[in-house]
């Protein structure tokens, strides 16, 4: 598989459209890549620049935009508002970066605490080639200061210090570190963090609260920009800012810095050192607290609460936990059991010695079950790391499927001396993932499943076995399932609007092929789409996708 890097064009601040503006949970077709492109090439041709200048350039610095606001699943029983920033603004934030990138990276290096904050402008991208399959690479990650030479695909306009993943810090040194060193360990979440930011106190972080209301007159500070540009992308609202985009977790950055370090210095007046007593790391809006005993604790909590309350930010008491050493968290010790089933799982179909050979396996139905009943055992006492495990398996079978489609690639001899065990591997993996996806349905694992079924397709496309029939009515009929099973779940819900991981779903159909689609009538069953008139942009560009002749 070739790959090749390119450097990033210093003066190509357009791609702040393609990594700040748009949430990553959107439908598995959307992306920014075309407006980018239209954006940049436009004046090339006439029409088109005048239709872009029309829409996208006229009156820009009129009061304010509407983003598209829309729901996303975040486990079993709860969801999250996401917003799409309407294009018209993501130019003015493209603007803001131009302008003031070098304010914005000055303004996040202020604290020891972060575990996320960009450190610099990136200086590389990633290209990829024609062969590589288009949906296993449609989601980017946040490019990290330390693996900057590893270009990432669509990689993010800065460079991040540390940590791109919060996982990243509990599987790190520095955590076994911490734990050596303190003996107690508490977690604290903000409540409705991004929905309880006040735009204007991003002028204190900058400043302070007494300078910035003595000089609210000046308009053209770093702070006071800022706050204006997360006002007009949202209703010209104050109260909140909106969740999804990049450019709003660099808002609240700026402003934990500054928390970061009011907190540091009235510990200080306490006569507690950083590093010595207590210590805190903070991942956005999820904030870690090591210390030497509980005294120290209750005293670092109490500073904390307070100076989020100077900034109208207070602490969900029911997610706040405790614990002493070993540090050990249900979500880590969900995950590391998690990895000792994978890798059982995975050692029936990948021979660690032998990678070029797939292993076979002699009884498919026997291997789905034992793996599903193992999942079932761990959360006899703990259902609420199921959307974990959920989530967690099916990205782990989507990476299997995705190594094996890369050596189908790259050798033929390796599709023919390993077809059987290959197809064998796609049944497995299908009814697991689609069994696991039924009970606790989200958006990041549907996205996944839209990978695997097209990295199925494409390669049982090639075998001469014939299983290309068995595997893609499998994958239809699962759909199918799921979708009949959503005619009970919607019976009763007056907001028929198709939730995105469904959509996600439809288009995966899609993939399948002409033979493989619902019909209008069954869907309009589900979600009545002969008789409304009130179709979200994200529907209607599916319903396009799917019944265009």
């Amino acid at each position: 598989m070739n790959r090749s890097a390119k450097a990033v064009k210093r003066k190509d601040h357009l791609r702040v459209l393609l990594t700040e503006t748009s949430p990553y949970e959107v439908p598995a077709i959307f992306s920014n890549i075309g407006f980018y492109n239209n954006i940049t090439h436009h004046n090339k041709f006439k029409s088109t620049g005048d239709i872009v200048s029309f829409l996208f350039e006229k009156n820009l610095n009129e009061d304010y935009t509407i983003p598209l606001t829309y729901k996303i699943k975040k486990d079993i029983d709860s969801s999250c508002v996401l917003s799409l920033i309407h294009p018209r603004s993501q130019l003015t934030i493209v603007d803001f970066y131009e302008n003031f990138s070098s304010m914005i990276i000055s303004s996040c290096q202020k604290s020891d605490f972060s575990l996320r904050a960009p450190s610099r402008i990136s200086s590389k991208y990633f290209i990829k080639n024609n062969e590589m399959n288009d949906l296993e690479y449609s989601r980017g990650e946040i490019q990290s200061e330390y693996d900057d030479k590893k270009y990432k695909h669509l990689a993010s306009y800065f460079s991040y210090n540390r940590y791109t993943r919060l996982h990243k810090f509990f599987n790190s040194m520095e955590f076994i570190n911490l734990e050596k060193k303190f003996d107690v360990f508490c977690s604290i979440d903000v409540a409705k963090c991004f929905d309880s930011i006040y735009t204007h106190s991003i002028t204190w972080a900058v400043k302070n609260k007494e300078f910035s209301k003595q000089n609210r007159h000046v308009k053209n500070s770093f702070g006071t920009i800022f706050d204006r540009l997360m006002q007009s992308i949202n209703y010209n609202e104050t109260a909140g800012i909106l969740i999804g985009p990049e450019v709003s977790r660099i808002f609240s950055e700026v402003l934990f810095q500054d928390i970061d370090r009011e907190v540091e210095n009235l510990l200080g007046k306490l006569q507690y050192l950083n590093g010595r007593d207590y210590t805190i790391r903070r991942y956005v809006d999820d904030i870690f607290i090591f210390t030497l005993n509980e005294t120290i604790l209750n005293d670092v909590k109490d500073i904390v609460e307070d100076t989020l309350k100077k900034y109208k930010l207070t602490v969900n008491k029911q997610k706040t936990s405790t614990t002493l050493r070993p540090f050990s968290t249900a979500k880590s010790g969900t995950i590391n059991h998690l990895n000792e089933i994978l890798n059982s799982l995975t050692s029936k179909f990948i021979d660690p010695e032998n990678p070029e050979k797939v292993k076979k396996i002699y009884s498919k139905r026997n291997t789905v079950v034992s793996y599903l009943n193992k999942i079932k055992s761990m959360f006899v006492l703990e259902r609420e790391n199921y959307n974990l495990a959920s989530g967690y398996t099916i990205s782990s079978l989507t990476n299997i499927a995705i190594d094996l489609d890369r050596k189908c690639k790259s050798s033929r001899d390796f599709m023919k001396n390993n077809e059987r065990q290959i197809s064998d591997f796609f049944y497995v993996a299908t009814e697991i993932i689609f069994h696991l996806f039924f009970i606790s349905p989200n958006h990041n694992s549907s996205v996944k499943i839209c990978i695997f079924i097209d990295i199925v397709c494409k390669n049982v496309d090639e075998m001469s076995s014939g299983d290309s029939g068995f595997l893609k009515g499998l994958i239809f009929n699962l759909i199918h399932s799921y979708f009949e099973r959503c005619i009970e779940v919607e019976k009763n819900n007056k907001i028929k609007k198709i939730p995105l991981e469904n959509l996600n779903l439809l288009i995966a159909l899609k993939l399948l092929g002409e033979d493989y689609n619902l019909t209008r009538d069954f869907l309009g069953k589900i979600y009545n789409i002969d008789r409304r008139n009130d179709f979200s942009y994200f529907e209607i560009i599916c319903f396009v996708l799917l019944y265009r002749p």
